[in-house]
């Protein structure tokens, strides 16, 4: 894992884990734009902490292992 993971990053991750959309994503997030959460979404999966995309849904979006296992470190599952 090279980057830096933000809360934003953390929170794009517990999104997904709860099958969320990419407006309620945003919410989560202070009202960003959609734009910023799939810019995430993109970061996330290029660190191997977010399955490759099959669908363009968020709410189709799986975590990892590593994923999972982070949110776990963070207390957030």
């Amino acid at each position: 894992m090279g980057a830096v993971i933000t809360d934003q990053h953390l929170l794009v991750l517990l999104g997904a884990r709860r099958h969320q959309s990419y407006r309620e994503i945003a919410k989560l997030l202070g009202n960003k734009a959609v734009g910023t959460v799939q810019q995430r979404f993109h970061e996330l999966e290029e660190e191997g902490l977010v399955a490759p995309m099959k669908e363009r849904r968020a709410r189709s979006r799986t975590l990892t292992l590593a994923g999972l296992n982070l949110l776990r470190r963070n207390n957030l599952e």
